[in-house]
């Protein structure tokens, strides 16, 4: 074998091994924006949901209305706490002790596995039970209710 193609089979293992490098660079990177994506839906819901409820916080006593949000893919149902009752139905432990820990906070999205974004404390909302409604396709319709000074999901 010559020099010349000795040297030549060890450009081809270099160029072969950058090639796999870019191609698992390029998979992870992918990857983490498809995670980003639901990031960013799960922080739209905190944020829509939350300025629905302070709309109506400043309707008339008795208003109501069903509204219809979008949430990620994952979520299986979002609960609120109130304060009294458990929860229906029962979640896997690892949600069962998030929501269990994070007195403070009072919606979530179901399972909870990254509790710095999955759980809220939204200010003007104050049920008198706890309370799930399940997510279907994407997609979850809570009703909102003005009970005078407070506001209530069903």
């Amino acid at each position: 074998m010559d020099k010349g193609q000795l040297e030549t089979i060890f450009v081809w293992i270099f160029v072969a091994l950058v090639a796999v490098l870019v191609f698992v660079y390029g998979i992870k990177m992918v990857k983490n924006i498809t995670n980003l994506g639901e990031d960013v839906k799960t922080v739209k819901f905190f944020q829509d949901f939350e300025k629905k409820v302070n709309e109506f916080y400043y309707l008339d006593e008795g208003s109501q209305k069903t509204e219809s949000f979008w949430v990620p893919s994952w979520v299986e149902s979002v609960c609120f706490r109130g304060t009294s009752g458990s929860f229906n139905p029962k979640f896997d432990d690892t949600t069962k002790v998030f929501i269990d820990l994070n007195t403070g906070k009072n919606v979530f999205l179901v399972p909870i596995t990254n509790p710095e974004i999955h759980m809220k404390n939204v200010e003007l909302l104050n049920n008198d039970k706890n309370i799930c409604v399940k997510a279907i396709n994407g997609n979850v319709d809570i009703t909102l209710i003005n009970i005078g000074g407070k506001v209530n999901v069903k």
